[in-house]
């Protein structure tokens, strides 16, 4: 008899609502002192106790921390106000969110819905700027946002996007199998013949879809053979890409086994070229 596997934890991280009071006090103390600054440099300057030019420089600093700080209150006190004390754990199971007074728990099996709709600007490692979340639907209706309150949004899509495309494919790939239609973004829908992207129709056996730097492109075979791009899509602006994209492979290559068979062959003998050039799910593609 199998003993089951303990889940093995992944990622942990706990926000503290009194980080946020503490960063909210700090920053009202460092705004009265840059005011007392600018009060003392007027007087004295109306004194004429000091040298005019530099009091004048003095006062223009002043007066760009007062700003700065005041910025920083206004930010600390939303996030005060709005920041619960919580503790997020991703397993490879499944996650846990706990909150003050309760705790959700979730096998990623129970995932419907995922976008990794965050991003950010990055320097190396070292997180410059993040925006947006990434969001996690579950089967019973609950939601979860990942922010950049909790953490490197890069690494929160890397541990998410497997689980979540994993399922959510399987979920895709049943329901064309019921012979129901999957809508992805506003302009893109899986149907059990095809692709309907925009208001263009476009079947299996001449679809071919490429991802490059989280875009997601759309193209059809022409009467000639060459394929031409429909539509781009920005990959964290569709519902369950990964998902998609791991049924899409596979569909794909059911409808046009012809075809890959042909790259397969004329990469045996030597023209590996043509596959990265035809395929989107060569090197480069899905």
């Amino acid at each position: 008899m199998a003993v089951p596997r303990k889940p093995k934890l992944l990622y942990q991280i706990t926000i503290e609502r009194k980080r946020f009071v503490r960063r909210l006090l700090w920053s009202l103390l460092a705004t009265v002192c840059a005011v007392g600054a600018l009060v003392a440099l007027t007087v004295a300057q109306t004194r004429g106790i000091a040298d005019a030019t530099l009091i004048q420089v003095g006062v223009i600093i002043a007066i760009v921390v007062i700003i700065l700080f005041v910025l920083r209150t206004l930010v600390s006190l939303w996030m005060a106000l709005r920041r619960r004390t919580e503790t997020i754990r991703l397993f490879d199971k499944g996650l846990v969110w706990s909150r003050k007074g309760s705790e959700q728990q979730y096998g990623w099996s129970k995932v419907s819905s995922f976008r990794e709709g965050g991003r950010g600007l990055y320097l190396g490692r070292r997180v410059l700027l993040q925006w947006g979340a990434h969001r996690l639907e579950m089967d019973d209706g609950a939601v979860f946002h990942f922010t950049g309150a909790h953490g490197d949004l890069r690494q929160l899509g890397k541990l998410l996007r497997r689980p979540a495309a994993h399922f959510t494919g399987m979920m895709i790939g049943a329901t064309l199998r019921r012979e129901q239609p999957v809508k992805l973004h506003r302009h893109l829908t899986a149907w059990p013949g095809g692709l309907e992207v925009g208001k263009v129709e476009i079947p299996w056996s001449e679809v071919d879809i490429r991802l490059n730097n989280q875009h997601i492109s759309i193209f059809r075979q022409m009467p000639n053979g060459k394929f031409r791009k429909v539509r781009s899509f920005d990959m964290r602006s569709i519902n369950n890409a990964g998902g998609f994209l791991d049924v899409a492979a596979a569909t794909i290559r059911t409808h046009q086994s012809d075809r890959f068979q042909k790259q397969a062959a004329a990469e045996t003998s030597g023209q590996p070229e043509q596959k990265s050039r035809q395929s989107g799910f060569g090197r480069g593609g899905v």
